[in-house]
């Protein structure tokens, strides 16, 4: 039997062509995942575990040198923050989405945080302007002097949105017109903090034109 393989781009997958002997064609579509463990099972090597994955994992990839990035779907919709000196006690929030790059048992290098469509998430689930400070316009975190710890296992990482969600936040980054009604960081804050996170779909969030796949595949 004769195979040929065609990528599919289009689909993410692999297009696999059979022509057994008796000149009959089948075709099947499998996913990347699955044939490099293929090879992986015709060079006899050992299958890799990630080990415990954290809370809300809906992304994991590493390469061969340790470096790993795993995206989270953050549970809360409510959470304790500060802007400068002023608390905001069970906050309302949009829905959270966040990225972390780092060395296999070691510091966590970056951070990216993102704003999604609040709904079961799939890689087409609309992504919005980032609404409040410390995060660029690709959603990378700046940490400012703040580093990230040490992620000796991976299902540890589900802890490290809400020690980012409870550093301060200054006006760093910060642009008023990521928000539909342009309010400054105070304003914004002033405004939102009596009301549902629905309310930032309804009249806050502004589509930034991305997808959740474009952010899981985000590197810079």
């Amino acid at each position: 039997m004769k195979c040929r393989l065609l990528l599919d781009s289009d689909n993410h997958s692999i297009q696999v062509e059979q022509l057994s002997q008796d000149g009959v064609v089948t075709y099947k579509h499998i996913t990347p995942e699955t044939f490099l463990n293929s090879l992986k099972k015709m060079r006899g090597s050992p299958m890799q575990s990630s080990g415990m994955l954290p809370e809300g994992c809906i992304a994991y990839a590493s390469n061969p040198e340790g470096w790993q990035n795993v995206a989270l779907r953050f549970p809360e919709l409510y959470a304790d923050i500060q802007y400068r000196d002023t608390p905001y006690q069970h906050f309302p929030l949009p829905r959270l989405v966040f990225k972390f790059e780092h060395l296999a048992g070691q510091r966590v290098q970056r951070c990216w945080m993102g704003v999604v469509r609040d709904e079961r998430l799939t890689p087409q689930t609309p992504m919005y302007r980032f609404p409040f400070a410390n995060v660029y316009g690709n959603g990378l975190l700046c940490t400012g002097g703040n580093e990230l710890p040490v992620c000796r296992s991976l299902h540890t990482l589900s802890s490290l949105p809400y020690y980012i969600l409870a550093m301060p936040y200054n006006d760093d980054m910060y642009r008023a017109d990521n928000n539909r009604l342009k309010l400054g960081f105070r304003e914004l804050l002033e405004y939102m903090k009596d009301k549902k996170p629905a309310a930032y779909y309804e009249e806050l969030l502004i589509p930034n034109g991305r997808t959740l796949d474009d952010f899981i595949h985000t590197h810079t």
